[in-house]
């Protein structure tokens, strides 16, 4: 369940497309972002995607661009986005509240869906079984009583428990075991690690910080590019950095 190796030969194109969102939700993962209004230029997107897809096809890779936020359903061309992405030959993710699931072309240009849930709405749970979508909740210790409740109610699609990336100690301890219990009790149901990972690369030598998700290019909103989640370490602005850099940064051994 907490696979310290987990992502150890990732390299992916994370697009934060915006900060803003259409909801509140109090255990959203929002990739270390604070809330705003800024929407990700599509022009930049393009700039970043091409040379990323080419880079990763050239090694012999599968590139793999996410789309996330905020709620990158709020985007007037995440489609156009996905579209391009697509084109090169991309496995494309979005991480959405369901707003993304809305458009038409999303079972031509999705190829897997994450879906945040926080209520059990019968809509959205027809609207993931109808994308074969996978739905995603975040554990928190209020919310322990409210887990089964929201197993039972998704049980036709796969399931993703992430426990609170925010808690510590006992608390946590107290989560994960939860966790592991309905990962045991249940077949279709998943979990990830969201602890410090073990499969660094150069980049990140020294660094202490707890990353949910590390092994990535991150283009922000406001168009800037970084290699670290928390915008610790290596950021550029209006320049797109070579490939290979990159990937040697956050290539373990490197």
């Amino acid at each position: 369940m907490f696979d310290k190796q987990i992502h150890k030969d990732d390299f992916k194109l994370r697009i934060l497309v915006t900060n803003g969102c259409n909801k509140a939700c109090p255990n959203c993962l929002n990739d270390f972002q604070p809330k705003g209004c800024a929407y990700i230029d599509p022009v930049k997107a393009y700039e970043v995607i091409r040379p990323y897809c080419m880079f990763m096809r050239k090694k012999g890779l599968t590139p793999k661009v996410e789309f996330s936020g905020g709620e990158p359903g709020s985007h007037p061309f995440l489609w156009d986005m996905l579209i391009y992405a697509k084109q090169y030959g991309a496995f494309t993710k979005v991480n959405t509240n369901g707003l993304s699931l809305r458009h038409s072309l999303t079972t031509n240009v999705v190829d897997c869906w994450h879906v945040g849930v926080t209520e059990c709405d019968p809509k959205l749970l027809a609207k993931i079984k109808k994308v074969n979508g996978q739905a995603q909740y975040v554990v928190t210790i209020n919310d322990l009583g409210k887990l089964p409740i929201i197993i039972d109610f998704y049980k036709e699609v796969p399931i993703k428990l992430f426990a609170d990336f925010n808690e510590k100690g006992e608390r946590l301890k107290v989560i994960k075991n939860l966790i592991l219990y309905y990962a045991d009790k249940y077949k279709n149901i998943k979990t990830r690690h969201t602890g410090i990972q073990e499969n660094r690369g150069k980049l990140c030598r020294g660094c202490k910080k707890k990353c949910i998700t590390l092994k990535a290019i991150w283009l922000l909103p406001d168009g800037s590019i970084t290699l670290c989640p928390q915008r610790e370490r290596m950021i550029w602005r209006r320049t797109i950095p070579n490939m290979e850099e990159l990937y040697s940064q956050h290539k373990v051994g490197g």
